[in-house]
């Protein structure tokens, strides 16, 4: 991939699709790499005991067999992954992501506005299920130091380079290399959603159905301007003002293209920036004249 390598077993990932074809499982030149799960014979221990030592709050086990897809990701100071929601209809209700070599800060966001932080440290399991599996989506900013409580210094140590605490007993954490192995289920027979006409309708909103999974969102076209007012208010204006601080942090870095088209521009030149967001081209060419302007500041 563009921001970090990965290496899949099991079956391929495919990023398009966010998905696998459960008719194509991957096949290894050498058998003795491949264990009956697919996935390589080291993890054997492991997978027994997700199945058997992994339980919910009710002492019942979340995992309802052998994981049988694994996605490795090779991540490196100053890289991440966008906030996602692994496919509903592809994989079962258990995803399982085991850190190596470092620790990191995975964000966890609700569509209500919720926003949580989670620190994994290195070595550590994150299982995610029911609600956290649905209802919240997880990524991992793109940078390369971490800000945690203090009081987990003691975990930091072991999974990056930590500073001295700060304000409200803060520190900061210098990544490191990271690996994590993500593990799935998928099902073999995915009922994949309608694919509806209707701009919106097909995709997954915030909360499960019944049976833990999501439910379709449904899609009514407005009939008249008020109404088309309302919805943009609502769907467009409301979601960037939800998202702006987000959204800066992680567009912090110009695009080359841009930083390219804007230092050919002769001195004294106007540029308008329309929806310039945080303004990270305003000042690439300190010899034009840059005006910048945005819905969500």
């Amino acid at each position: 991939l563009k921001h970090r390598h990965v290496r899949h077993y099991g079956y391929e990932f495919r990023y398009g699709t966010n998905d696998v074809d459960p008719t194509r499982p991957l096949r290894r030149r050498d058998d003795a790499l491949t264990s009956v799960s697919g996935l390589p014979p080291l993890l054997d221990g492991i997978l027994l005991r997700l199945v058997s030592g992994v339980k919910s709050a009710a002492g019942e086990a979340i995992a309802t067999g052998l994981p049988d897809q694994l996605t490795v990701n090779d991540y490196h100071p100053g890289q991440g992954i966008p906030p996602h929601v692994d496919t509903s209809w592809a994989f079962e209700d258990a995803i399982f992501s085991l850190s190596l070599l470092s620790a990191v800060v995975m964000d966890f966001r609700h569509a209500d506005g919720r926003h949580v932080p989670v620190w994994l440290p290195r070595r550590s399991l994150l299982v995610m299920s029911g609600e956290s599996r649905y209802s919240w989506s997880h990524g991992i900013t793109p940078r390369k130091m971490d800000c945690i409580p203090a009081s987990l210094l003691g975990t930091a140590a072991a999974g990056g380079s930590a500073s001295s605490a700060g304000v409200a007993g803060l520190t900061l954490v210098q990544r490191c290399r990271r690996l994590s192995l993500t593990l799935r289920k998928i099902i073999k027979v995915p009922q994949r959603p309608p694919v509806a006409a209707a701009a919106g309708a097909g995709k997954e909103n915030s909360g499960p159905a019944a049976n833990g999974a999501p439910s379709q969102s449904q899609f009514v076209a407005p009939t008249t301007e008020e109404e088309a007012v309302e919805m943009e208010t609502k769907h467009v204006y409301e979601v960037y003002d939800s998202i702006a601080s987000h959204f800066s942090s992680t567009r912090h870095t110009p695009w080359p293209r841009v930083v390219e088209f804007l230092n050919r521009l002769a001195p004294g030149s106007f540029v308008l920036d329309v929806g310039c967001g945080n303004g990270k081209y305003m000042n690439v060419n300190p010899r034009t004249v840059s005006i910048g302007c945005d819905r969500s500041i």
